[in-house]
């Protein structure tokens, strides 16, 4: 058969370079990025090319345990929501967010959108924010409220904290006189709305978005957890974190001869988390007026790691007792710094080195028809089949 006349002229001019199809793809990859970057922007198409992708900027969230379950801290210019019951610490845990950005980006500054005109300055001075630098406003609308934070972003704010979604009216329903009247819907394409305009507006400059939300119960569910959120399901799509937050205990300490509550405990679930593995657990003792116990996170990575080991209602370190209770734990930790830095030092040092392996199935195993009876074929297809009914559950 002869050959083609294409052929016969490359055989004879000589074959093509190898990398030279490669150089054709890469320039008409840089034809096409400099053609979109002269319609639409600079910024908003660019090619990576050989370089290696950089890892997410990331800020503390003021607890070393927290750290921990969200991949190294909170993400920027990322949506992040946070939501749970009441008491449970939403917005102490958005104060500290609030302290450490301020601290780590001291030329940049933060903002505070307070939609339950529930802003406490002296508790946030408490927990380390700086009050004097942090832009608070209070919104009658949440259609005011979503003007408010476009215009923080353009104006360059580092971390906007939202609180909370529940307490954004939509315009429509804060100029109806009848309280009676229900508006189905409103707060959702309220949100639906606003979330798509901000996205694109916080991603380009950068800006950290922090809601906080609270939990309803759906009425009438019979399986399955009745709990939801407020303001529709846009949030949940567009929040590349999202954290539940549950008050699980209370901690009581003797204060001159009295009994009282001093602190609460909390455990947080990251339901959703894009930028890192998520349905990670951790728990948080939030102390009344001064906020996050970090000290009770590290204690906690340090009996998961092993460098403080409990046995039963003692806690040793290095195989010698130490303390009775954790209340006299922290007391030991506190009248010993050089014992506690070096813990310390060790669970920030699993913080950065923590890499989770993500859970895969095994791969089904290979079914060799032919050298199998038809009973052996039934067999190991009804096993294949219960494998992947249980995955499916």
């Amino acid at each position: 058969m002869p050959k083609k006349l294409d052929d016969i002229l490359k055989s004879k001019k000589g074959a093509e370079p190898a990398d030279a199809g490669k150089s054709k793809k890469l320039a008409a990859i840089q034809a096409a990025v400099a053609a979109m970057q002269k319609k639409f922007g600079t910024e908003s198409v660019n090619y990576l090319g050989n370089r290696k992708a950089e890892p997410l900027p990331r800020f503390s969230s003021g607890s070393i345990a927290l750290d921990k379950i969200l991949g190294g801290g909170w993400p920027e210019g990322r949506m992040i929501e946070i939501f749970g019951g009441a008491s449970a610490g939403k917005t102490s845990v958005c104060y500290h967010a609030l302290a450490e950005c301020q601290r780590k980006y001291p030329d940049d500054w933060c903002g505070f959108v307070d939609s339950e005109q529930s802003f406490d300055p002296q508790y946030a001075e408490a927990v380390g924010v700086n009050v004097s630098e942090l832009v608070t406003a209070q919104p009658d609308t949440g259609t005011d409220a979503f003007g408010m934070v476009q215009g923080m972003i353009e104006a360059g704010a580092k971390l906007i904290v939202i609180d909370s979604v529940a307490a954004m009216m939509p315009k429509e329903e804060a100029e109806e006189e009848d309280y009676a009247h229900n508006s189905i819907g409103s707060q959702a394409r309220m949100m639906s709305k606003g979330l798509r305009k901000l996205t694109a507006i916080a991603g380009k400059h950068k800006c950290t978005l922090m809601f906080t939300n609270q939990t309803r119960n759906k009425i009438g569910v019979l399986y399955g957890s009745p709990e939801t959120t407020t303001g529709g399901k846009a949030l949940e799509y567009y929040a590349s974190v999202r954290i539940r937050m549950n008050q699980c205990g209370k901690v009581e300490e003797t204060v001159n001869g009295e009994k009282l509550y001093t602190a609460i405990e909390t455990k947080i679930t990251t339901v959703k988390n894009k930028t890192a593995a998520p349905f990670r657990t951790c728990t948080l003792v939030i102390n009344f007026g001064k906020g996050i116990d970090n000290d009770a996170g590290v204690i906690d990575i340090a009996i998961g790691a092993g460098f403080i080991q409990k046995k039963g209602g003692w806690y040793a370190i290095d195989g010698k007792n130490v303390a009775q209770g954790m209340i006299k734990l922290k007391e030991y930790l506190e009248g010993n710094p050089e014992v506690y830095a070096g813990i310390k030092a060790k669970a920030e040092e699993i913080i950065r080195n923590d890499k989770v392996e993500q859970a895969s199935a095994p791969p089904p195993e290979d079914i060799d028809a032919d050298s199998m009876t038809d009973d052996e074929i039934a067999e190991a297809t009804m096993r294949d089949d219960d494998v992947a009914e249980e995955g499916e559950v």
